[in-house]
């Protein structure tokens, strides 16, 4: 995974797998691996992505603490799941937040937990890294009975550095679903199970913009945002897409999605644009649909570009390639292989589980 990726993996045993390509004489040529990285540039091609094996496994310290921004001591949740992760833009760092609350800072060049912090009282989810390495944004994922649903339901801004919050943002009334983090500013985008998508600056508490899509009957909206802040799109149950343009907030394009999904309304679980902001990507139930939105592109409000039927019906992450020709998606153990390689436009390969 390249390190200007955003992603989230689920692993029912709470350990988390960085795959790196396995050499041999014809692939890598004159090159020599340096504790399992390579340091010349190489072309994602056929040849390279179908070798690709498990490189590190991210080990993670169990959370023994009972209180919110604290270290450890305790009774802690025995196999806790992982919520979501980020890398950072341009650090080689890895952030993490597990069901037990625990936040952890990885060095992913050396595969080892660097630091671990803990929100207790209100939980973790949905994790960003903001431009600064020690700092991180990420929403609730417990509810306080003494605390307002604003409190319950806050943004926290949380400096790594000192293991401070820096900021709150408040104004959702229901959990924050999905947070995105722009790669080229400081704003960044909430969605909520109250129906609201709001716009953030990391510089205010207060919100900046906040809408409903015009699908009121999206319970569980999802959103992304471009890699150039030129747009953002909002998942809406049942498949269907709507791109915004970020100067006026007004949508400039709607994908329906799959009508066969609109009976049930499943909601969009993810949604990712490509690298060079030419695709986007939604994962809804059992399917990652790819879209082309580019400039004089297809732009087909009926029919995905290519649809991958993966065979896992639960909740399964993704992301592009850095090259734009790859979905690395990854699912739940019951559903082998975990970690699966697809190509645009076919399904291409499977990753090895670890150990084989």
């Amino acid at each position: 995974r390249h390190s200007g990726g955003r992603g989230r993996e689920e692993e029912a045993g709470g350990v988390l797998m960085m795959a790196t390509a396995k050499a041999t004489n014809s692939m890598a040529g004159t090159m020599e691996p340096d504790d399992g990285f390579y340091n010349e540039a190489i072309d994602l091609d056929h040849a390279w992505m179908k070798h690709f094996i498990p490189g590190k496994v991210f080990d993670q310290t169990p959370n023994t603490n009972d209180q919110e921004g604290g270290s450890a001591g305790g009774h802690h949740e025995q196999i806790p799941k992982i919520e979501s992760l980020d890398f950072h833009q341009s650090e080689q760092l890895m952030v993490s937040v597990t069901t037990d609350a625990a936040i952890r800072i990885y060095n992913t060049r050396l595969g080892q937990q660097v630091k671990s912090f803990f929100s207790t009282k209100y939980g973790a989810s949905a994790v960003q890294f903001a431009h600064h390495p020690n700092c991180i944004i990420y929403a609730s994922s417990r509810n306080n009975p003494a605390e307002n649903d604003e409190v319950n339901n806050a943004i926290r801004y949380h400096s790594l550095y000192d293991n401070t919050y820096i900021r709150y943002f408040k104004a959702h009334q229901d959990q924050v679903l999905h947070l995105s983090m722009s790669h080229v500013s400081d704003r960044f985008l909430s969605s909520s199970k109250d129906k609201y998508v709001m716009l953030w600056d990391l510089k205010s508490d207060k919100c900046q913009h906040r809408f409903q899509p015009n699908e009121r009957s999206c319970l569980r909206p999802c959103v992304a945002l471009d890699p150039m802040d030129r747009c953002f799109a909002v998942g809406l149950d049942g498949g269907g897409i709507k791109l915004y343009d970020m100067r006026n907030f007004n949508a400039f394009h709607t994908i329906h999605g799959n009508r066969e999904l609109k009976i049930s309304s499943p909601p969009v679980s993810q949604l990712k644009f490509s690298n060079d902001g030419n695709w986007i990507a939604a994962s809804v139930q059992e399917f990652i649909y790819v879209y082309d939105i580019k400039p004089g592109g297809k732009m087909d409000a009926e029919k995905p570009t290519y649809t991958f039927k993966t065979g896992s019906a639960g909740k399964q992450e993704f992301c592009f390639t850095p090259n734009d020709k790859y979905l690395l998606r990854c699912a739940s153990r019951t559903s082998p292989p975990p970690v699966s390689l697809l190509r645009i436009p076919a399904p291409f390969a499977a990753l090895p589980r670890a150990g084989d």
